[in-house]
């Protein structure tokens, strides 16, 4: 991954002090975060930080959806393909896929997982930045949409970016371990955009039960949920 030299390639890490394995974040190139635009006209688009000609596809006058998967996922996952395909039959905008499955692959390493999470929301940050100064976008136009540790990478995204908070980030089912105690600047924070609406589905298990946004929903009470296996908490 070619990164900007503006990027620090080491940085101070929030996680490294709260996880209790005391990990520190892989580096930028390790995680190696892909960006892939939808639009109703062209799919897959990569975006890339060095290839200005790349962003043309984005239309700054549309709505804008960031999807971010979770613990051992990818961007190929079938929920991430239905929930684009859904988004773009119901409006015409801009949907952004990030593809962080090379930080969240660790089967037994959850923890180095988790503190990935501030290396892709810094990341996710500075694509948006990107965005802004080459093809206009607005945050204010930005709904980031983050599921399991994907939650926090959002969180991160809206921490990173200075200048303004996103329109809105919704957490669907945020990941518990190593988060349930940590203060907003380590995790998911109301404070990380205009609207934070969180949807908790798993809280005694993988999921965070405690309230993190705006607006907090609790289907079957925010615990396991019926029909779903332990497959499809995390």
């Amino acid at each position: 991954m070619h990164l900007p030299v503006a990027v620090p390639l080491c940085y101070f890490s929030v996680l490294a002090f709260h996880l209790l394995s005391r990990v520190l974040p892989d580096t930028p190139e390790e995680v190696d975060p892909k960006f892939f635009l939808h639009t109703r006209d062209q799919t897959d688009i990569a975006l890339r930080f060095t290839d200005v000609s790349s962003l043309s596809s984005f239309n700054h006058s549309k709505r804008t959806f960031i999807i971010v998967h979770g613990f051992r996922s990818s961007g190929d996952a079938e929920w991430v393909k239905e929930m684009t395909s859904s988004l773009l039959n119901k409006t015409d905008a801009n949907v952004i896929v990030v593809d962080w499955k090379k930080g969240a692959k660790y089967l037994l390493r959850y923890h180095q997982a988790a503190a990935n999470t501030e290396v892709v929301g810094a990341l996710l940050a500075l694509m948006v930045v990107n965005l802004e100064h080459h093809q206009g976008a607005t945050e204010t136009y930005i709904h980031i949409i983050g599921h399991s540790l994907g939650a926090h990478v959002a969180g991160f995204a809206g921490k990173s970016h200075k200048k303004t908070r996103y329109q809105r980030i919704t957490g669907l089912d945020p990941a518990g371990p190593f988060f349930k105690y940590q203060k907003d600047n380590a995790r998911l924070a109301k404070t990380d955009a205009h609207l934070v609406d969180v949807i908790h589905t798993d809280g005694d298990g993988f999921g965070y039960l405690r309230p993190l946004g705006h607006l907090d929903f609790y289907p079957n009470g925010g615990n396991i949920q019926p029909g779903c296996l332990f497959s499809c908490k995390i």
